[in-house]
Formats: C-alpha cells, sequence, structure tokens
C-alpha cells in the first residue's frame, strides 16, 4: 500500500505511448490523497502489442495477508474475471474465466524497505516460495522518489551507489529472492513531462519483467 503499483503500471504506459501522447505523462488518477487502503479495488488491465496484458491489483494489508494470498494464487491460475472486485473473489465458489498471469511482480518502496514488518517480510517470503512451486517468475520492483538523487542524471549509476546497491542487497536477502530480480525505479508522480533517464530505468526493468516471462511467450 502506497508503494508506487499503480504509479509504475501509469509510468510506463506513459513511455509505451510517448509519441501518441507528446512525451506527456499519462494523467491517470492513480493515488487517492490521504488513503489508507488500497485504491484499487478491482481487477484490471492494460492491453499492448495485441497480446501482453498488464494487470494491477490490489495492495497488501498485513491483516489480511491470508485472504491475499489465496486471492493472488486464483489470480495467478487465471481463475478470476477482470473487472471483479477483490473482496468478492472468494466469496464465488465455481472459477471464473479470466488469463493466467506469467509473471508476478511485487512492489515496495524503498523508503519503507528497511523497516518492513517482520511479519510481512515472512508473507512476501511465503508468497515468493508459492510461486516458485507452481513455476511463475517473480520480480521484485523497488521504488523512490527524486529527492534521493540530487541531480536526474544521477539516475545512469543508480545501481553502483553503495546505499542502493546495500538496500537491494538486504531486501533480496529479507525476502529470499534473487538481487537479479530486484529492479529500481522512480516513477513519474507529479511531472507532466517524461524525460529519459527516468524513461530508460522504466523501460529496462518492463523488459526485465518481460523477459522473465519469454518461455511463455515462446510458446505463443
Amino acid at each position: 500500500m502506497g508503494s508506487g503499483k499503480s504509479s509504475f503500471l501509469n509510468s510506463v504506459l506513459s513511455e509505451l505511448k510517448r509519441e501518441e501522447l507528446n512525451d506527456r505523462v499519462q494523467n491517470l488518477q492513480v493515488v487517492r490523497p490521504g488513503a489508507q487502503t488500497s485504491v484499487t479495488q478491482r481487477l484490471r488491465s492494460h492491453t499492448f502489442k495485441d497480446k501482453i496484458k498488464i494487470f494491477d491489483t490490489a495492495g497488501f494489508e498485513l491483516e489480511k495477508t491470508v485472504n491475499t494470498t489465496l486471492i493472488l494464487k486464483k489470480i495467478v491460475d487465471g481463475e478470476v474475471a477482470e473487472g471483479t472486485k477483490f473482496d468478492d473473489i472468494l466469496k464465488t465458489k465455481s472459477s471464473m474465466e479470466g488469463d493466467k498471469i506469467h509473471c508476478v511482480v511485487l512492489v515496495i518502496s524503498i523508503h519503507s524497505a528497511d523497516n518492513l514488518d517482520p511479519a510481512l517480510i515472512q508473507f512476501y517470503e511465503q508468497l515468493i516460495g508459492m510461486l516458485t512451486d507452481i513455476e511463475v517468475p517473480c520480480q521484485l520492483l523497488v521504488t523512490f522518489v527524486d529527492k534521493l538523487v540530487e541531480k536526474t542524471e544521477d539516475l545512469k549509476n543508480l545501481y553502483r551507489r553503495r546505499d542502493i546497491k546495500q538496500k537491494i542487497e538486504n531486501v533480496a536477502k529479507k525476502m529470499r529472492i534473487s538481487t537479479s530480480n530486484v529492479l529500481v525505479v522512480s516513477n513519474y508522480f507529479q511531472e507532466t513531462k517524461i524525460n529519459q533517464i527516468k524513461g530508460t530505468l522504466l523501460l529496462e526493468a518492463f523488459g526485465q519483467m518481460l523477459m522473465a516471462a519469454k518461455p511463455f511467450q515462446e510458446r505463443m
């Protein structure tokens, strides 16, 4: 919750449609000011290249992690129809027709990475284990805001920064995920125009996600 999940989706779509949008950031209401629960309440998707879909889910709330695991498992298995409210998924006894998920991306804020609740870490670890068992690749996306860097150009050497590298290694160790599956981006949050360096990070992360799902793509 508040990790930048929907903002990342909005930012990537802005990059993918940059010519159509004339280099402007797609203007979607992805964050409700002062919200205490996830803004995303229904399973939504955005399609590009006719075949590839990006799904947006509700954020994880610690007190609901047991249900969240069950809900995510049903979504990944393609048993949830698009547009379904997350609170209604477990109320439906029969399976719905939906799209199977071929790569799951977990999103956390770099500002909270060092102070994650131990119970939340355990939940993430179990969730990643579940995805490993069913052979669905998982990526961990770490988001940050520009105040972490003095100049936009500093983003070029982001992964070489000692403090960023340390945070990536720490969070990967806690969640028992390979550092190669941890991606770092800065979303477009208040900007109106996209920029090359931030966009490069976003597209590199998105490309890594597509590569993780490549074995399925090759069977299409």
